[in-house]
This record gives C-alpha cells, structure tokens and sequence, in this order.
C-alpha cells in the first residue's frame, strides 16, 4: 500500500508540470539599439505598442490588439494612433486611429518570441524579440507547503490514517 501512495504521489507531482503563458513583459530586438516593445497580456488577449522607424527616420508609434489563435499564437489589426501634442492641452478631436495592418506574436519560448506586423502593405517584418529585464527578480526567502490525506483499505489494518 505504501508503494501505491509513493507512486500516486509522483504521478501527480509530475502532473503539475505547469507551463507558464503569461507574457506581459518588454521586448527588444538585441540586433537593433533603439527598438522596443510593450506587451500587457490579459488570459488570451494581447495589447501591444512598438514604434519603428519611418522613411522620414522618424519613431512612429503602433498599437495591435492581438488574441490567440487557439495554438498559442496571437494575431490581430495594428493600428496607426495620433494625437495632441504632449505640450497642449488634450484635444479628443485630434484623436485619429487609423488601421495600418496586421500583427502576430509568436511565443518561441518564456523569454523569446517572433514579432510580425505589416504597415500599409509596404513590407512584412518579422523580427526576433525577446524580454527586456530591468532587474533580477528575488526569488530568496522561506517558502512552505503542506500535504494532508486519509489512507483505508490496507490488507493490515494498522497502516489505515
């Protein structure tokens, strides 16, 4: 009886093996300084914000609201966004949100990731990301569990809880 309740203890332990699918985090391709995004995660939704460079070299800001596919990868419209200047009051008329295109990230594993947007049917770009840390996370400190249960039916029945 006890080799059972070992047994089932490792089966179930091994049942948890649980994989993360949260990845609300900065991005940034390590191949191009200056170049970022940011990624906020909600159960299956994704909203993102990047900027890339223009013909004009100048960062234009876009935004895609992305939902999962059903196999782990987000697709949705990516949007142009443009508004009052920092420096004014805000004007909700110069408000203007514009569909530029589509956008898809794709989860390579818990720290990288494939970006791919097209902007105005111009060119497709498919960039390799991967989070940006800021700082380590701790992960020092005392941590506790328990485990209770009932065991009946033994052949002996001294070994019954």
């Amino acid at each position: 009886m006890l080799k059972r309740l070992i047994l089932a203890l490792l089966l179930l332990t091994a049942a948890f093996n649980a994989k993360g699918l949260e990845y609300t985090d900065v991005y940034y391709d390590p191949a191009e300084s200056g170049w970022g995004a940011f990624l906020v995660q909600s159960n299956t939704f994704q909203f993102i914000a990047f900027f890339i460079y223009g013909s004009d070299t100048k960062p234009t800001w876009y935004t895609a609201q992305l939902v999962d596919d059903g196999t782990g990868t987000y697709t949705g419209a990516l949007y142009a966004t443009t508004g009052t200047s920092f420096a004014l009051p805000w004007n909700p008329a110069q408000l203007s949100v514009t569909p530029v295109g589509n956008a898809t990230f794709q989860p390579i594993d818990h720290y990288r990731a494939t970006l791919t947007y097209t902007v105005n049917g111009v060119a497709t770009v498919t960039r390799p990301i991967q989070r940006q840390t800021l700082t380590s996370y701790p992960m020092a400190g005392n941590y506790s569990g328990s485990m209770a249960g009932s065991i009946s039916g033994c052949t002996n029945p001294g070994e019954n809880d």
